[in-house]
């Protein structure tokens, strides 16, 4: 198991190619060619597909940035979403289920 202190990363991270341990910093990849891409999560599909949007290549830390202002003024909102138990329709019908 790999621990990373999210609290020391101060931009995104990168799982390179055929080792998803194989993590770098975005400003050691920027400007490398992108082959292919695998998003893990769900969620951020519409996010990463803004930031990759007409590019071939893998944006600099400051690109990166620029594209995620729009995701971040919304973050609050989106990541609430990630919360189950903070959604108070999803909480409703999970009192229904019996255990």
């Amino acid at each position: 198991m790999i621990e990373i202190d999210l609290a020391d990363v101060l931009e995104p991270l990168v799982a390179c190619r055929k080792d998803p341990d194989d993590v770098k910093l975005l400003s050691t990849v920027a400007g490398e060619k992108i082959d292919e891409v695998f998003i893990g999560l769900r969620g951020h599909f519409r996010a990463a597909g803004k930031v990759l949007e007409g590019k071939t290549e893998i944006p600099t830390p400051a690109e990166y940035l620029e594209q995620v202002q729009a995701v971040t003024a919304k973050a609050a909102d989106v990541y609430r979403y990630m919360n189950f138990d903070q959604i108070r329709e999803f909480s409703e019908v999970v009192d229904t289920v019996a255990a």
